[in-house]
């Protein structure tokens, strides 16, 4: 490599590693973070946590979402806002990771939500946080390619829709999302950089969707769709 690139080549050392449980050494370094009205919270935290936020139990593991990345943070803050006037009856979590997304919603609701993913690990650890947090009373996890699993139209249609994945499956899932979303409800994509922004738009209106929001932390993007409560006629 440093030949084809033209460079002189490094000096290499190789040593080898302490036997250790790097996942659980990751784990140890990290801290509660304050994202809008929730507050993460490593299961090692042994401080007090203020009784105005609404704590989530979690680890950094085998599956996405730790609320470090700016996508997952974006989602937190959109259902921070949303809890102000919202009260959604049927919620769903798209490729839901390690469950985070569907944990916040339900410390918001305490309503019922159907959170999917296609690894069989994130829907492990999933319900695995679900029941840390002690909202499995409310998050049912399934594994599922997407829409196409029997449980997201027995559960469905939904009020509130997050899709935190990225934009090529987002564009190609546009119809079905808009078709799995009720009249007045809200979908909330993430996943997203700054500059695929326009092109989402341009899919999700092309469903009828309307922007209520956007959220831009660092290049990433979150933004929140509503479907309007009548269609409106097209002007000639």
């Amino acid at each position: 490599a440093a030949a084809a690139a033209g460079v002189d080549e490094p000096n290499i050392i190789c040593e080898p590693l302490p036997d250790l449980d790097w996942l659980a050494e990751n784990r140890a370094s990290f801290e509660r973070k304050h994202v809008g009205k929730f507050c993460i919270c490593p299961t090692h935290h042994k401080g007090a946590v203020s009784s105005n936020d609404k704590v989530i139990w979690l680890d950094a593991a085998t599956a996405f979402g730790s609320g470090e990345h700016e996508s997952t943070a974006g989602c937190l803050l959109m259902l921070s806002q949303l809890a102000r006037n919202f009260r959604p009856k049927r919620i769903l979590d798209l490729g839901c990771g390690s469950g985070i997304l569907s944990i916040a919603a339900a410390k918001n609701w305490t309503k019922k939500i159907m959170a999917v993913d296609i690894d069989p690990e994130a829907v492990k650890v999933a319900r695995a946080n679900a029941r840390i947090n002690r909202v499995h009373a409310y998050v049912t996890v399934k594994e599922s390619n997407g829409l196409r699993g029997r449980w997201v139209a027995q559960a469905g249609p939904f009020d509130l829709i997050i899709a935190n994945i990225l934009s090529g499956p987002l564009i190609k899932l546009a119809a079905n999302l808009a078709g799995h979303i009720e009249r007045s409800g809200f979908i909330m994509l993430s996943g997203l950089l700054s500059h695929q922004r326009s092109a989402i738009l341009n899919v999700y209106r092309g469903q009828g969707l309307l922007l209520v929001k956007t959220h831009q932390l660092g290049d990433w993007v979150t933004l929140l769709l509503k479907r309007p409560e009548r269609v409106l006629p097209r002007k000639s």
